[in-house]
């Protein structure tokens, strides 16, 4: 066997294991220190797919997702449902792009805690909960940045920008008491 035939196989065969570990790269994986909004987008994402995913179409769901893994789901999710009229997990599965499959099943596989053997009425609440708890949670971030630019116009003594800052983080401090007022029995997280 001539010696530039074997270099060239060896050459091959690293160049196939680089391959591998940049496809590996590639899947978006779910961090393992995920933050509340992300469990509940994940948990809504996962009583939809195993409840009802027309739930996902609704416009106020997009405004809710923010984590990259779920955000691209749920495109990818309104992209199939132009496709196919009905859901199947394994053909969605199927469609998905590679990075996205592994976090997909993991949202689809996910125990749902109290809700194995639930009725559509129990389905239902969850979801709303799960809706209003990332309401909750993105006024949180909305006043927290809010409050964050508020203390600039301070400093900047920007006395009109600051009076309507402040209006805005009083209208946000108030839908956000409504919000918590609401009491909810919560099956969620």
């Amino acid at each position: 066997v001539p010696i530039e035939a074997v270099v060239q196989e060896v050459e091959n065969t690293i160049k196939k294991e680089k391959d591998k570990t940049k496809e590996k790269e590639l899947v978006l994986v779910r961090p393992k220190n995920q933050n509340r909004q992300e469990l509940l987008e994940e948990r809504l994402m996962s009583v939809a797919f195993n409840y009802d995913p027309k739930i996902l179409l609704g416009p106020d769901i997009s405004e809710q997702i923010s984590s990259p893994l779920a955000k691209r789901i749920l495109e990818e999710f309104r992209l199939y449902h132009k496709r196919h009229k009905n859901f199947d997990p394994s053909i969605f599965a199927g469609e998905l792009p590679r990075e996205l499959v592994e976090g997909f099943t993991d949202m689809v596989l996910e125990d749902i805690e109290g809700l194995e053997k639930a009725d559509s009425n129990k389905y239902q609440k969850e979801l709303e909960l799960i809706k209003r708890e990332l309401k909750v949670t993105n006024l949180k971030t909305k006043l927290r940045k809010m409050s964050i630019r508020i203390q600039k116009l301070e400093a900047d003594n920007k006395k009109g920008k600051l009076h309507e800052a402040q209006k805005l983080f009083g209208e946000l401090t108030k839908l956000l008491s409504k919000l918590e007022a609401d009491n909810f029995g919560s099956i969620i997280l």
